[in-house]
This record gives structure tokens, C-alpha cells and sequence, in this order.
């Protein structure tokens, strides 16, 4: 099991000093083991990068290199979806990965060019955080595009964790509401439709277009098919 140890803070620039003296200990008592990483500002807001939020990574970088050389996973603007802004001017080290996060039902083929543009700049990217449903967490599950997500994400080789293993009413709780939390497991009717889905994944039982249709295949699909759309539109206006 790998263990994420997240500043979990949308203004975290603002609380340096207790985000470095929280990782100079965790770093010196957990950087010993292979399967922690550190993840050092969830989500930062519509912050400038060069002026605000590399600083701060930089400063926190530098003071778990003291400890460790495990994975440290950097956060990103406008909630951690800015990757190319942070591949254009990179952190100083090694073994990093600057945070994508996305939810299917609003975040689709605009983030994906987003995130391949900081690709091809050379950077490593990790989604610590994804959902099946809207950006607030809950509405409809768009499993389609979730799929073409974790296409992505298995093609360009990037590490992901779901949002999110609770029980609370929202459409991306992977549990029932009211679901005991400690136990000896949890049957497959505790789980929500999300749930379902994501333990399929990771399980390798989504079955056709999980693995072996790419995402440039499924994005050349829909345009085809948009384009049909449009031609017989144009042809019911003619006279």
C-alpha cells in the first residue's frame, strides 16, 4: 500500500513555516520508506506559479530533500490542473511529479491537451485525485469519459488515486451512505455505482474500451461522429 502524506490546503503559500515544519518531521520519521510520497499543496487557487506557488514548493522540496529522495508530488494552479504553466518553469530536483486533478463530468479532452502539453515539456504528472462525477464531487457519473481518462492515464504512464473511499452522500463516495468504515471488508452491495465501477478498473473487468481503444481513437470517434451529425443537420435545412 502506498501512502500519500498531503498538505491539504488551497492557500498553503500563506502557512509556509507549518508546512515546513510538518514535513521536516514527516519526511525525517516516514522518508525511510519506499511507498510514502508527499504531497505538498493540494490544489492551489488561481494563484500565479512563478510568483506564488513555485516559491513555496521550492522552499518545501528543499527542506524533505534534507530527509529523503521519495516521490514528492507538486501542486499545480487552478486547482491543480495548470500543469503546462508548471512544466514551463519546473522545481529544482529530482523524483518529481506536479499534480493533475480532474472529475470527468466537467473535465475532459481540454484538460487532457493540458496535461499532454506538459508531457511532451518532460515533466512527470500524477492525478492524486479523480472522480467519475462533476468537479463538486457529486451529479450525474460520466463513465464514458471516465474511461477515456484512465485510457490517459495508462498510456502516458501516470499514477492515479480515486476520490473517494467514504461513505458520504455525494455521486463519487465509493461507499453506501451509513456503510461501516472499519471492518473485515465491504461486500459489492455496499458499493455505489461509482464504487462498482472504479473496483472493476482496478480489477481489470471493465471489458471493452478499457484498455484496448486509446484515447486518440475514442477523441477521433466522437469527432467523426460530430461531424456526421452536422452534415445530416445541413442536409434536413436544405430546401
Amino acid at each position: 500500500i502506498y501512502v500519500v502524506i498531503d498538505w491539504h490546503d488551497h492557500h498553503a503559500q500563506s502557512h509556509k513555516d507549518e508546512a515546513r515544519a510538518f514535513f521536516d518531521e514527516m519526511a525525517s520519521i516516514y522518508g525511510g520508506f519506499p511507498n510514502v510520497f508527499f504531497e505538498i499543496f493540494n490544489e492551489p487557487l488561481q494563484e500565479s506559479w512563478s510568483e506564488h506557488i513555485k516559491p513555496y514548493e521550492q522552499v518545501i522540496v528543499s527542506t524533505i530533500r534534507q530527509h529523503t529522495d521519495n516521490l514528492i508530488i507538486c501542486g499545480t494552479p487552478t486547482w491543480s490542473q495548470d500543469v503546462e504553466l508548471a512544466a514551463s518553469d519546473p522545481l529544482q530536483s529530482h523524483n518529481l511529479a506536479y499534480t493533475l486533478h480532474f472529475y470527468a463530468a466537467s473535465h475532459k479532452g481540454f484538460l487532457r491537451a493540458k496535461a499532454q502539453v506538459a508531457l511532451d515539456m518532460g515533466v512527470s504528472l500524477f492525478a492524486s485525485e479523480w472522480g467519475t462525477c462533476s468537479a463538486d464531487g457529486d451529479g450525474a457519473l460520466n463513465l464514458e469519459e471516465t474511461r477515456m481518462w484512465l485510457n490517459f492515464l495508462e498510456e502516458n504512464h501516470i499514477s492515479d488515486a480515486n476520490w473517494a473511499v467514504n461513505d458520504k452522500t455525494e455521486a463519487c463516495s465509493a461507499l453506501l451512505p451509513g456503510t461501516q468504515l472499519h471492518g473485515t471488508g465491504w461486500s459489492t452491495d455496499l458499493l455505489t455505482e461509482s464504487g462498482r465501477f472504479v473496483r472493476a478498473s482496478l480489477r481489470g473487468e471493465l471489458g471493452q474500451g478499457s484498455s484496448t481503444v486509446t484515447v486518440k481513437q475514442q477523441e477521433q470517434q466522437e469527432q467523426r461522429q460530430q461531424q456526421q451529425q452536422q452534415q445530416l443537420q445541413q442536409q434536413q435545412e436544405k430546401p
